[in-house]
């Protein structure tokens, strides 16, 4: 008997994953032996508890509609970069598939997944799965830069956006663009720390320019970057993640900011009405999900796949978080479909740069608080 106590999120998608769960169930195993192509395993990198919640769907639900043997786990940032790089090193991924939402940037080193899985890819540790999903035609753009003939599929897409107190400022006062954040009086909650920090930063960066990009810094009043695995400074040194970002906001420490449109909290006090969201004009700047599978995937992996990229359970679990699906009939988030799916992608290249990095780093160092 399955037990759902443990997360109210599993038992709120529990029945719609029974039902949905679309595969075509396999023989049971003879004298309790597995085939060695119905066993599958992914590595889960989503933020906070939506990685291990993802794992427990998918290890309790995929094996009930296929019979399949399913290993899933939600895996940190530094798990999962670390085991990432050995696995390039060693020719074999930690696992057959790995499903993230990425992190670009060296801050604190090793945990650059991004560069880990298309260092994977040029040493053709990972299989391709072109032309098994099709796409909202609005992220055509973003599918065919990241995918790289199906070796990268993007099956979910999250949104940075710009966050207001309305206690603190009228919307009309808020800056309506990213441009006009550069150029707002007052200081910016900015992301600057975990797997939204880099991600956010150079995005930005490459869509307001170095110059501009300096100067939104200097309203952010943001300590220096971690640069370190341990870093020795108290947590009230750090810069924000993308997600206290827009919590400084809805308690009143910022005015303004921008960060994910993720997390419960978030979108609770949207709901709320205590802080309000601007779509900027530019667009909101896109945060790519990716699903990887390793090199000659089985079956197994394959109906994995599918399970994550078009399960609803899942669809439904990352929907309550904010995040849309890319593909045609998943859902997306009301307010991606308010603005037009009017996003913000830049190229994957120049999020990778490990010169702008660099820049931003240096950046960030001489213009944070002194003392």
């Amino acid at each position: 008997m399955i037990s759902f106590k443990k997360s109210k999120l599993l038992g709120a998608v529990a029945l719609g994953a029974v039902l949905s769960v679309q595969a075509v169930a396999c023989p049971p195993a003879k004298d309790g032996v597995v085939k060695p192509s119905h066993i599958t395993s992914i590595n889960i990198h989503q933020p906070g508890k939506t990685k291990d919640d993802l794992a427990s769907i998918a290890n309790i639900f995929l094996p009930i509609g296929t019979g399949y043997k399913v290993d899933a786990k939600g895996t940190g940032s530094g798990n999962l970069g670390s085991a990432l790089s050995k696995g390039v090193k060693e020719g074999k991924l930690p696992a057959n598939m790995i499903f993230t939402y990425g992190r670009t940037g060296e801050i604190p080193p090793g945990r650059d997944i991004f560069m880990h899985l298309h260092n994977a890819q040029k040493k053709g540790m990972l299989g391709s799965l072109k032309d098994r999903y099709t796409y909202k035609p609005q992220f055509k753009s973003m599918i065919e830069d990241i995918s790289k003939g199906g070796y990268f599929e993007v099956p979910f897409v999250g949104a940075t956006v710009i966050f207001y107190n309305k206690e603190l400022i009228k919307e009309k006062d808020v800056p309506k663009s990213w441009k006009e954040l550069v150029e707002f009086d007052g200081n910016v909650a900015v992301p600057g720390s975990g797997c939204y920090g880099m991600r956010t930063l150079a995005a930005l960066y490459n869509t307001v320019g170095e110059k501009d990009f300096e100067k939104l810094i200097k309203k952010a009043n943001m300590p220096a970057l971690e640069t370190m695995k341990k870093d020795p400074r108290k947590s009230a040194q750090k810069p924000f993640s993308g997600l206290s970002a827009p919590s400084a906001v809805i308690k009143g420490e910022f005015k303004v900011g921008m960060g994910a449109l993720f997390s419960r909290n978030t979108l609770n006090a949207i709901k709320r009405g205590d802080i309000g969201v601007i779509w900027p004009k530019e667009g909101a700047i896109a945060m790519p999900h990716i699903l990887a599978v390793r090199a000659n995937p089985n079956e197994a992996d394959l109906a994995l796949a599918d399970f994550i990229a078009k399960g609803m359970e899942v669809r439904r679990v990352l929907l309550a978080q904010g995040v849309s699906s890319t593909l045609r009939g998943g859902q997306v988030h009301p307010l991606v479909k308010e603005n037009n799916f009017n996003f913000k992608f830049v190229p994957i290249k120049k999020m990778m740069c490990q010169k702008t990095h660099k820049n931003i780093i240096e950046i960030v160092e001489r213009n944070k608080p002194k003392g």
